[in-house]
């Protein structure tokens, strides 16, 4: 399938928005909310712009960066109920 030409969805077919994203700094948990609440007002405003998306497509490491010796730290693990 080629271009659509427009943002309209295609009869046969889905809408897909592949957003670029800036690797963020991440240094704490508090990073990492910031950065989910940015992503979730990225993901309405998109919706709202775009009504017939379908699937939007965010970078790998647009929540946690990629400083991968912050992500063995026990700031960034996250507890759940029952483990």
């Amino acid at each position: 399938m080629g271009s659509i030409g427009s943002m309209t969805k295609p009869t046969e077919g889905f809408l897909a928005a592949l957003i670029q994203y800036p690797v963020p700094i991440v240094e704490s948990r508090d990073d990492i909310d910031q950065q989910i609440a940015q992503i979730v007002k990225m993901l309405h405003s998109t919706k709202a712009g775009y009504p017939g998306v379908e699937l939007i497509v965010f970078p790998e490491y647009s929540t946690q960066g990629l400083n991968t010796k912050k992500w063995t730290t026990d700031v960034f693990f996250m507890l759940r109920s029952g483990a």
